[in-house]
């Protein structure tokens, strides 16, 4: 992996740099898809369109980075939901 996407300095990438990158350099939570800094049904309605789904990106509902919308990503955006 690339040092670059280290972004804790810690020498290993791991969670705790996508969650240095989704909200310190992204300035959101996880399951904002459109990122407009809030969690709301927007978002839950791109993930529910694609659920199931492989080779999908942050838009789509991946969360996790796995490229699968999955039920841990819902749970994901479940966490950061605004009502």
């Amino acid at each position: 992996p690339d040092a670059i996407f280290d972004l804790t300095g810690d020498g290993a990438i791991n969670a705790e740099d996508k969650a240095v990158l989704v909200t310190d350099v992204l300035d959101t939570a996880f399951g904002d898809a459109d990122l407009n800094g809030i969690v709301e049904f927007s978002d839950f309605l791109a993930l529910s369109r694609n659920f199931g789904q492989d080779d999908k990106g942050w838009a789509d509902g991946d969360f996790d980075g796995d490229k699968l919308i999955s039920f841990a990503d819902f749970l994901l955006l479940s966490q950061f939901f605004e009502t």
